[in-house]
């Protein structure tokens, strides 16, 4: 993740996922920024998150910090994705909403998640994560968990009409 990516132009299918090529080289740093110091980013965001949202930490509790670190490559994984306009991204969130929702993440958690991502990064990376990173970053976020909560939105309603059945 520490190699410069030239983001590619979107694709009318994946165009959803295009950010606003403005938006791109302060993402592209602000990725840079947190894949060298994505230890501390783990540790930190893990005490934000569960400080602002004790009630998920049953959902995590049982992960050990390897587990956990492998989340937040994951989430960072997704973001780069997302920078570059890879395909396989749309269905990668897809079945991530899903799975989130099956091990009950709700609509409301996606928000928390994403400030608390911003507050570990300013902690964590001070003046280094600025304005135009913290926009880009939190824009990026946001999509992305926006696609996972639709997803697991729709296993809920999948679930429900099959229930009522």
């Amino acid at each position: 993740m520490n190699q410069t990516a030239t983001p590619r132009k979107p694709r009318s299918e994946d165009a959803s996922l295009a950010l606003d090529p403005i938006d791109s080289p302060a993402l592209l740093r602000a990725l840079e920024m947190f894949a060298r110091h994505e230890a501390q980013i783990t540790e930190r965001f893990y005490e934000i998150f569960f400080e602002q949202r004790p009630d998920t930490l049953e959902l995590f509790g049982a992960h050990s910090i390897s587990e956990r670190e492998e989340m937040m490559r994951e989430t960072l994984r997704s973001l780069h994705a997302f920078y570059e306009g890879q395909d396989w991204l749309e269905g990668n969130l897809v079945a991530l909403g899903k799975s989130h929702w099956e091990y009950g993440v709700t609509q409301d958690m996606y928000s928390s998640f994403v400030d608390s991502l911003i507050d570990c990064g300013q902690q964590v990376l001070g003046d280094e994560f600025d304005e135009a990173a913290v926009v880009s970053f939190r824009a990026a976020m946001t999509v992305i968990a926006q696609r996972m909560s639709a997803a697991g939105e729709l296993a809920s309603q999948r679930r429900r009409r099959k229930d009522s059945i």
